[in-house]
């Protein structure tokens, strides 16, 4: 995979892209490609500027903007830096918000990003709130993620193990794992994670014998 990625990247750096809109597009996928590779370097020099390119042409209040906008965000969180990926990540929720209908479903992951972000910043009130609206949002739309949804069920429901809210975090882990349950044709990590979240609630509830059960 990274051989081709980087034979794009060359080919890219040699002129095979004339058209600005369609350079910002081919980096924005570069660098979330990079980004997912872990070679963040790379990552950020393409995200950067297809960012640029698209501030230039598109305006600094396109949808598009704001997503450049988030991918730099999760590229600062990636990077340990907390506060630039919170920042970020409001500026293109803010854009979001001014352009683009609720029920967008950039606008639930985006909420859900930041939800993660104050979590790791010890800010769980606000973790709370927006994971809640992230939620909110994804179950009312038409083009509901069910994967998405059940990803922010579990991140709330370990939030609020956390807090000492175990029969609300019971449910909503148990709902993320009838969603994320390792199947042959589908990934189990995410099942894994609503798992480890689930183990220290059913503790929490005095049910330490099927805490031991969901281990194995």
């Amino acid at each position: 995979v990274l051989d081709v990625v980087d034979a794009a990247a060359d080919d890219l750096a040699a002129g095979a892209v004339a058209d600005p809109e369609v350079e910002a597009t081919v980096r924005t996928a570069l660098g979330a490609t990079y980004l997912g590779l872990g070679r963040l370097d790379e990552a950020e020099r393409h995200l950067r500027r297809g960012f640029e390119i698209r501030r230039s042409r598109l305006g600094p209040r396109h949808p598009e903007t704001a997503d450049s906008l988030v991918n730099l965000g999760w590229l600062a969180f990636t990077r340990d830096d907390a506060a630039s990926a919170e920042q970020l990540l409001g500026e293109g929720l803010a854009i979001y918000r001014a352009t683009l209908d609720e029920h967008d479903p950039r606008i639930a992951s985006t909420l859900h990003d930041i939800g993660l972000v104050l979590t790791h910043l010890g800010r769980l009130d606000e973790a709370e709130g927006t994971y809640r609206e992230s939620l909110r949002l994804s179950e009312a739309s038409s083009q509901v993620d069910v994967v998405a949804v059940a990803l922010t069920r579990s991140r709330l429901g370990s939030l609020l193990a956390t807090r000492g809210q175990a029969s609300e975090a019971e449910r909503l882990q148990r709902q993320a794992l009838e969603v994320l349950a390792p199947t042959p044709d589908r990934a189990h990590v995410r099942a894994v994670e609503a798992m480890v979240g689930l183990a220290p609630v059913l503790q929490q509830l005095g049910r330490a014998t099927e805490a031991v059960t969901l281990a194995e």
